[in-house]
């Protein structure tokens, strides 16, 4: 018996829109599967854009660069590239269970590089039951808005690769300096007060230059954007949550500037504060949790 739910025919992804390669980061297709006592092959031609298969329960023999198979264990994360043939072996099992997500844009390959899942096939994860919830969400993204209106979802998948990308290199915070980390705890603290560099590098007597290589060494950005995407954490939560005022959100999570702040939102989310909080509200009353 197979059981599966897939949110757009596959046909479908040959039909995406000319802009989706030159957006960022794009879901263009997902499901899930559940075959049981049931042995089968997946012999698909090269896609346009990336395979992410999450192998729940179940086994599966899987043909490797050098030409040798390998076979893979339930708890795997298996990627496919733009242009590789996607061929696999699903097993004879009690159960096989996966999930997959088609996605592709301009800053994918420096995205997955920088979090270290460019370079294997397939990373042994374990049980994430917190990365199966995102996958159903993205299906049901799809299930109510199709190929547009893709925010959400690609803010779902993101969530799968960071969470995958942490169990198999877990940061290691031990081994920053500790006036760094003491830095960015109190960024995490105190993100809605004045923060400056100049104020950052008096506080914790070191000089901006090094201040800006911290940042730029152990997270690959500089010391502002890092305190403003705290902010932009922070804001889009209580879009969702509160009922608060835009320009009140603004002041709240630090930006002096209510029109700065909604010209910096949009730049980063893709939509205005009041476009983000309009369709977040529209989704809780559709999507299921």
């Amino acid at each position: 018996m197979n059981r599966g739910r897939q949110a757009l025919d596959m046909n479908e992804l040959i039909q995406l829109d000319k802009n989706t390669t030159e957006n960022e980061f794009v879901v263009s297709n997902c499901g899930y599967f559940i075959a049981e006592s049931s042995a089968h092959k997946m012999n698909k031609s090269p896609t346009l854009g990336y395979l992410l298969i999450y192998l729940h329960k179940g086994r599966v023999e899987l043909p490797m660069p050098n030409g040798k198979n390998h076979v893979v264990e339930g708890g795997s994360v298996i990627i496919y590239k733009p242009h590789e043939a996607t061929k696999l072996s699903y097993l004879s099992d009690p159960v096989n269970e996966r999930y997959y997500v088609y996605f592709q844009g301009k800053d994918v390959e420096n995205f997955l590089k920088k979090l270290k899942l460019a370079d294997k096939r397939y990373y042994s994860v374990g049980d994430l039951s917190s990365i199966i919830k995102n996958f159903l969400k993205i299906i049901d993204d799809f299930k109510y808005h199709g190929l547009n209106e893709h925010i959400f979802r690609t803010t779902y998948l993101l969530d799968i690769l960071t969470t995958i990308s942490n169990v198999i290199n877990p940061p290691q915070i031990n081994h920053y300096p500790e006036n760094y980390k003491q830095i960015l705890d109190d960024i995490e603290k105190h993100y809605y007060q004045k923060i400056t560099l100049e104020s950052l590098s008096n506080k914790y007597s070191i000089s901006v230059s090094t201040l800006r290589r911290y940042f730029k060494k152990y997270a690959d950005t500089s010391p502002m954007d890092y305190v403003n995407s705290i902010r932009l954490d922070r804001a889009t939560f209580m879009l969702i949550e509160s009922d608060m005022q835009i320009s009140e959100i603004s002041y709240n999570v630090g930006f002096d500037d209510p029109l700065y702040f909604s010209k910096f939102f949009k730049n980063k989310m893709g939509l205005s504060p009041k476009e983000y909080r309009k369709k977040a509200n529209k989704k809780q009353l559709t999507i299921r949790p």
